[in-house]
């Protein structure tokens, strides 16, 4: 038996990494039971299974947050509980915004420390999914950190498949989560903008507007995060969109990115479930998320915010600290961003997006990795 912590709770992103990471253990183990628990849960009521199995994996996610254990991996209150190997599978960092300050400040609390030693001696190597990760682990003194891609990269039904362009006959445009998460006002405008944007240059196909979560009331999410993105909904129809709800909906998601020619999205696990079909997606960063995976496959990224003047690096430099920096001097939309869009779009259209060949290859490089990291689990 294989015991997975996953945190998939209402996004169709986080089922994608679930769903592909799982089919990557049945594929080399099909004769293993794997057992899925919440990560965000303690696991004490489970400890009799999660001795038995094989190793207990931490499957993809940006987990590697400061507070890891017990923040996001509450687990139990002693390690030495848990008699099998913990395993890291995928698991990325999220930094928001991402900008050498957040980076070079990252710095995990004192209470990770037992977990973070656990991935380090428990395996030849933590998986992880980028290099932003990397960079991360390694200032903080984890030097055996390995990337072998997120696990929603491996598509075991179309591995390999070169991107390729088709007539373009459908699009459509995945909106992020910082104006949800972070009440950003000009955020919610800008991908107003965007949709406004893509509905001018694709006059004439249909468009789609696909919400990976937060539409459904439920107990996860507050009714201030549902009521703006059902406004932000109600724009995208305004537009000439079609609404599609994702939330808790892996099949919608997969299904709306088979109908369409390319992708326009904010939302990382979109812009990658495109990808691995051979299909063109273009991915607005929000965060460190985003430009790592877009740094991932070699793709050009388009920052949604910036900090025009250098600024927060040289506050850095004169011993700011990196909350007060955010604080006081917030990032600002990207004023080049549709610009930036329009002669990309121009460029790849003329060419057949002739700047994704080759992400193929990528994929299928890191998918060995993948396939080592699996087949060495203890």
């Amino acid at each position: 038996m294989l015991t997975v912590l996953t945190g998939d709770k209402v996004s169709s992103g986080d089922a994608l990494i679930v769903d592909r990471g799982i089919n990557l253990l049945k594929h080399y183990y099909p004769d293993e039971e794997v057992l899925k628990l919440d990560r965000w849960k303690p696991i004490d009521d489970h400890m009799d299974k999660v001795n038995q199995s094989r190793a207990l994996i931490l499957l993809g996610g940006p987990a590697f947050e400061r507070n890891i254990y017990p923040g996001i991996y509450p687990l139990v209150t002693d390690l030495n509980r848990i008699k099998v190997p913990i395993l890291a599978m995928g698991l990325g960092a999220s930094l928001l915004p991402y900008n050498e300050t957040t980076v070079r400040q990252f710095r995990f609390t004192a209470s990770s420390k037992p977990l973070l030693d656990r991935l380090v001696h428990d395996s030849r190597s933590v998986g992880i999914r980028d290099y932003i990760t990397k960079r991360i682990l390694v200032q903080n003194g984890i030097t055996n950190a390995d990337v072998i891609g997120c696990p929603a990269w491996y598509n075991l039904d179309t591995l390999g498949k070169p991107v390729k362009a088709a007539k373009i006959d459908k699009i459509a445009f995945a909106p992020g989560v910082r104006h949800l998460y972070y009440k950003s006002r000009s955020s919610f405008i800008q991908q107003c903008e965007v949709m406004k944007f893509l509905r001018d240059f694709f006059p004439n196909v249909h468009k789609y507007a696909v919400f990976q979560d937060s539409m459904e009331k439920d107990d996860y999410k507050p009714m201030r995060m549902r009521q703006i993105q059902w406004k932000l909904a109600q724009e995208a129809e305004r537009l000439g969109y079609e609404v599609v709800d994702c939330t808790y909906n892996l099949t919608n998601m997969i299904g709306t990115c088979q109908k369409i020619d390319l992708l326009v999205s904010y939302r990382v696990h979109s812009h990658i479930c495109m990808l691995s079909m051979g299909k063109p997606s273009m991915l607005i960063d929000e965060d460190s998320r985003g430009y790592g995976m877009n740094d991932f496959a070699g793709l050009k990224g388009f920052s949604s915010f910036i900090d025009s003047k250098g600024l927060l690096d040289r506050l850095y430099i004169s011993g700011w600290s990196a909350r007060i920096m955010r604080r006081l001097y917030p990032p600002k939309a990207n004023p080049l961003l549709l610009t930036q869009l329009r002669d990309f779009l121009e460029r790849e259209l003329e060419t057949g997006f002739v700047r994704y060949a080759g992400i193929h290859e990528v994929i299928l490089w890191y998918y060995a990795k993948m396939e080592n990291f699996i087949k060495n689990i203890p």
